[in-house]
């Protein structure tokens, strides 16, 4: 009488080997049908192997673009200020005046030698 296995297939590595075993004690395929079941094994877990290499690959890669992307958007904030101080150091602190609809940059610098009645500006 032929004896059955229960093969558990939740844990995979416990249902390989039950099957290892069972090719070779029970079936006539033998130390060939052993090799097939490794194969098809050692493929799996490649297969496992290259998709994790292939996450860290993508992983790593998006890190990458991020840490990129910050270093720019710090850069452009610092070359902002930078222009920033040149343009107040250049101009006096600049302000807008909105005479007669016409926006124009009026330095403090100049506005502090003026007279109340001067119609200039």
């Amino acid at each position: 009488m032929a004896q059955r296995m229960c093969i558990d297939l939740a844990d995979e590595k416990k249902a390989i080997e039950a099957a290892v075993h069972y090719l070779l004690c029970f079936t006539t395929i033998g130390a060939a049908g052993v090799g097939l079941v490794y194969e098809h094994k050692y493929s799996s877990d490649r297969l496992k192997q290259t998709r994790f290499e292939i996450d860290q690959i993508w992983q790593k890669h998006m890190q990458g673009i991020s840490q990129r992307m910050e270093k720019a958007h710090q850069e452009i904030n610092q070359i902002r200020h930078e222009y920033q101080e040149i343009n107040q150091v250049r101009h006096g602190f600049s302000i807008i005046n909105h005479v007669r609809g016409r926006a124009r940059v009026v330095p403090f610098v100049y506005l502090a030698g003026l007279q109340k009645n001067d119609k200039t500006i």
